[in-house]
């Protein structure tokens, strides 16, 4: 019975959004919501080993990055360290597009660990130059669980010291 009261409250709060759209006439909606913003809420400098390449395989070029460390900051006094251990699992595709999914965790300041878990793409064919992510964070519930009731998109760029490509540095911007 809970169940189908919950379901009930979830449908009247959708109708509540509804537009009176007469689909049959190929009528277009008359409203039109605001567009998304963003705003910066973590930028994470991620330190890393050399590829470890898998090889060819059924979907293309496989490979990992191993994640060694790092440090992070963000809104609202979020800081802390980059946890060595996590990868980033890569597939370039035939068309030269690159899939990305990383799963690696943090440690705040105050000693919460927080996992994420980041996929996308990096594509650096026909022109294009750029690597988009969609990053879900999973925090325990308090000070932190407000990063796991928004949706983020991300990017990733290299980073680099004397020369030398040791890093990437991360971006998430919280969708509001």
């Amino acid at each position: 019975m809970r169940l189908v009261i919950s379901a009930l409250a979830v449908l009247f709060s959708l109708l509540s959004f509804a537009e009176d759209v007469d689909v049959s006439k190929g009528e277009w909606p008359s409203i039109q919501p605001p567009a998304p913003t963003t705003e910066l809420a973590i930028e994470l400098v991620v330190t890393i080993d050399p590829a470890v390449v898998v090889g060819e395989s059924d979907l293309g070029h496989r490979q990992y990055i191993p994640i060694t460390g790092g440090y992070f900051r963000g809104k609202d006094g979020l800081s802390g360290k980059v946890n060595a251990g996590g990868a980033d699992w890569q597939l370039k595709r035939a068309d030269g597009v690159l899939i990305i999914e990383a799963i690696y965790s943090i440690t705040t300041d105050d000693g919460t660990v927080i996992e994420i878990h980041n996929t996308g793409i990096s594509n650096r064919t026909d022109g294009a130059s750029y690597t988009i992510t969609h990053p879900v964070f999973h925090a325990p519930q308090g000070k932190y669980d407000w990063l796991n009731k928004h949706t983020f998109v991300g990017t990733i760029t290299p980073a680099f010291n004397k020369g030398v490509f040791q890093a990437v540095v991360i971006r998430a911007y919280q969708v509001n």
